[in-house]
């Protein structure tokens, strides 16, 4: 959905990622910051195709290979033109059939990397790491946290849709944004225990109204636990069924609780300017460290404690950034093509 007060750009595009729901919602944030209408490509390849540097091999035949790999496993489309004008790429498995595309098309497709590539950044026109992954160059935008799709006009009319709902809370309205167990931070029944009584504390001490709302990666004993937890007057709790609440529970919390296992969700409570506070969950790694390090710095996240406070801050911007860069750099590239 683009934007009507954002600058659009007339240009065809194409949208290529894994399929992870993280990695593509960064892509079709960016897309509607641009306000293009996107063609989505799901690829993925053969864990051997992994192993052969994308940007060091001729792009038909890595091209051909990859297709044969898995293709587009979904849309089953082949890659072949007309090719597009932009193409948006996030996630690693994306990353050979970006450096493709741009060959084949002679250079003509500008090229943007969401996340670091692992390969050289040359090898696109534009890459948007965050600036916790420390990557550095002349075409590269560095990001504070991930792009996404939470932007006023979004969140005004989510507002609209779900106030009615929830108008019977208390306020202040505090939104719990719960992920689930990674490769770096678990998340179990102790887990969901600790933090169903920490905001319930919370919540009754500050006579709070509490909504929550899982994520696809919650698993399932927790959120059994959670929804037994969370099903006072006071609260809300949504189970999964009917249209998802997220933009709304962003729109209409005075404060925002996360799990601090997902820089996606941190990112867009951030991108809403209102207080956030991190659950604290075990493990973690170097990445996510420097990653909350930035927010505390910027005093965008607190630890959850046992007061709520409201303080203000710049909403974070960095979709809007990258899409300002594309416009720049894809309107210099249009120039001298022409």
């Amino acid at each position: 959905m683009s934007d009507p007060y954002r600058p659009g750009i007339n240009a065809s595009c194409w949208i290529v990622s894994d399929g992870n729901p993280g990695a593509e919602n960064q892509c079709l944030g960016l897309s509607e910051a641009l306000g293009l209408d996107p063609r989505v490509m799901r690829v993925g390849h053969s864990p051997m195709l992994r192993l052969l540097p994308p940007q060091l091999l001729p792009a038909r035949l890595w091209l051909r290979l990859a297709q044969a790999g898995s293709g587009n496993r979904e849309e089953k489309r082949p890659f072949r033109p007309p090719w597009p004008d932009i193409l948006i790429s996030c996630s690693r498995k994306a990353v050979g059939f970006s450096i493709a595309v741009r060959r084949l098309s002679g250079g003509k497709t500008f090229t943007v990397h969401i996340q670091a590539p692992q390969v050289p950044v040359r090898c696109f026109d534009l890459v948007a790491p965050p600036a916790h992954d420390g990557l550095t160059g002349t075409n590269v935008v560095e990001t504070v946290g991930a792009l996404n799709r939470v932007t006023p006009r979004q969140l005004a009319e989510a507002a609209k849709v779900w106030g009615p709902g929830l108008a019977n809370l208390p306020r202040p309205l505090v939104a719990v944004l719960i992920g689930g167990a990674t490769r770096r931070h678990r998340l179990g029944r102790q887990d969901a225990e600790r933090i169903a009584d920490q905001i319930l504390a919370l919540a009754e001490r500050e006579n709070a109204g509490v909504i929550v709302t899982p994520s696809r990666r919650t698993p399932t004993t927790v959120i059994d636990i959670l929804q037994k937890r969370f099903s006072g007057p006071h609260t809300h709790f949504w189970d999964g069924t009917g249209e998802n609440p997220y933009f709304g529970f962003l729109a209409l919390a005075d404060m925002i609780a996360v799990s601090g296992d997902s820089v996606s969700m941190i990112s867009e409570a951030c991108t809403t300017g209102k207080p956030v506070y991190i659950i604290e969950l075990s493990g973690g790694s170097g990445r996510f460290h420097r990653f909350y390090e930035r927010l505390r710095q910027d005093d965008r996240i607190r630890p959850l404690g046992e007061r709520l406070e409201t303080w203000y801050y710049p909403p974070l911007d960095d979709t809007e950034r990258v899409a300002q860069a594309v416009r720049d750099r894809f309107s210099v590239c249009q120039t001298a093509s022409n």
